[in-house]
């Protein structure tokens, strides 16, 4: 506005010089002139001024107008706010109430490198190699010879990849035999020249072959899912089948368990997946309070990977119930961990792990005698992200 003024005030006092500065003024018209152009500066002055004053109105009706559209936007963030927390807390009492049908657990480990990667690989092509060269496995049904591929994966590749992780060592090289760095360096350098079969006579996973994965389940945690343990899952054969020796019998302790595994490379994460049906989820679920696993999880929870030597009929629940704590902190995240369960990825829980904690599971014999390691353990923390 001032500067609209000035302008006009610089031009009106323009225009008056000439008038009066000229030669041969008539004075007559001079007082004309000037009143018509003292009329024209009021004019223009009292047209900016105006203009100035509409436009602050307009300015305060606009952040009026911008002020009610954020109130109500608020007031519908709140209110959606406000229904998605008791959709969540409806949800969460529904889901507390339901049965644990079915699960698929997800353990991500990021960045883990070739290192880490490349001896999984191998044994998992070394076993599947021997598969397509076996004339007598040529002829299973593909539903039957995946079974008893995976059955092979579950004794090296799955079995490596957490005895790895529970040691908090680096990669899985120290469990196996063999000249290990010669056939990772023929398979990166001349991978034409890569027989996984011939990787069978130079390198042998030599590390357990039954680790179990100890999951706490339900709110309060007060039960273990033991996941990953073929033993741990007995199903008994159709029709009293009874195996011969040889194909047979390794189809028949193929079909002996229930559940799914297996380990994938997803970009440069390394991803082990187990997948479990309702009967595999009743045989895997611990207590000692009688109850079943239900959809809801703690929000912090410690949870447990034993290689090997836990007893075959032990309850692992009876054994760790005093190490299932639900109030822990993950320092760094090291890994993530998935749960889906009964199929329902809006109901997917997602955690932050960190570990792992490698430690003996000492028996205390108190006066009868020395103290007893039954076995070693890795134990993780896990937080829920959102």
């Amino acid at each position: 506005m001032w500067l609209a003024t000035s302008a006009i005030l610089i031009g009106g006092a323009s225009a008056l010089f000439g008038i009066w500065f000229k030669e041969k003024r008539n004075d007559r018209n001079a007082i004309i002139a000037t009143c018509i152009t003292v009329a024209g500066l009021l004019v223009g002055i009292y047209a900016t001024w105006q203009n100035s004053v509409s436009a602050a109105q307009k300015a305060v009706r606009e952040e009026e107008r911008h002020q009610t559209l954020v109130g109500q936007l608020e007031t519908q963030r709140d209110q959606a706010r406000d229904d998605a927390q008791e959709s969540s807390s409806k949800f969460t009492a529904l889901l507390s109430g339901a049965s644990l049908n079915s699960l698929v657990v997800r353990w991500r480990f990021p960045d883990v490198g070739k290192n880490f990667t490349d001896p999984i690989y191998f044994s998992q092509s070394g076993a599947d190699a021997w598969m397509v060269s076996d004339d007598e496995t040529k002829h299973l049904p593909r539903r039957v010879y995946d079974q008893l591929v995976g059955t092979f994966h579950i004794g090296d590749a799955v079995a490596s990849v957490l005895t790895t992780v529970a040691r908090d060592q680096d990669n899985p090289s120290a469990l196996f035999s063999g000249d290990l760095e010669k056939v990772s360096k023929t398979y990166r350098d001349t991978p034409d020249e890569f027989d996984p079969l011939e990787f069978e006579s130079f390198v042998h996973y030599d590390g357990p072959t039954a680790p179990v994965v100890l999951l706490p389940v339900n709110a309060g945690a007060d039960g273990l899912l033991a996941i990953g343990r073929i033993s741990d899952d007995k199903r008994p054969l159709r029709g009293g089948y009874e195996p011969d020796d040889g194909l047979d019998m390794a189809i028949a302790a193929a079909y002996s368990y229930g559940f799914e595994s297996r380990v994938f490379e997803d970009g440069s994460d390394l991803v082990i997946e187990f997948r479990y049906d309702s009967l595999s989820l009743k045989s895997a679920f611990h207590t000692n309070n009688g109850g079943a696993p239900t959809l809801v999880w703690p929000d912090s929870f410690n949870f447990f990977v034993v290689p090997e030597g836990f007893p075959e009929e032990g309850n692992y629940y009876d054994v760790f119930d005093e190490r299932v704590r639900t109030d822990v902190n993950v320092a760094e995240t090291q890994s993530t961990l998935s749960l889906i369960p009964n199929g329902l990825e809006a109901a997917a829980i997602h955690f932050d792990v960190s570990g792992s904690s490698w430690q003996p599971f000492v028996e205390d014999w108190g006066d009868l005698g020395d103290n007893e390691v039954l076995f070693e353990f890795g134990e993780f923390h896990a937080v829920r992200v959102d």
